[in-house]
């Protein structure tokens, strides 16, 4: 990501974390050789540090609801309703 500057955004990062918590939720993380936790709390501990350095919250906590919206319509509402939003091409 760090090739593409316009991939340079905590939104992307933030919605690639809850994505990878939500995948793999009991995968123990590591977070500065300090605190150990499980995968699906990876998001809010890297909320709390960015809340903790002083930044500001608003492109973390839309990264978040983006990462929920993408996670909730490809997994859950394809079963419960059988539709697909997000198809994939056949090639």
């Amino acid at each position: 990501m760090s090739i593409v500057p316009f991939l340079w955004s905590r939104f992307l990062v933030f919605m690639i974390a809850y994505i990878w918590g939500r995948e793999f939720p009991n995968a123990q993380i590591n977070i500065y050789g300090l605190v150990m936790l499980k995968g699906f709390h990876l998001p809010w501990a890297m909320l709390a540090i960015v809340l903790f350095v002083g930044n500001s919250l608003k492109e973390d906590m839309s990264g978040i609801m983006a990462g929920h919206s993408y996670y909730f319509l490809t997994g859950f509402y394809p079963f419960s309703s059988e539709k697909y939003i997000f198809e994939t091409s056949l090639w």
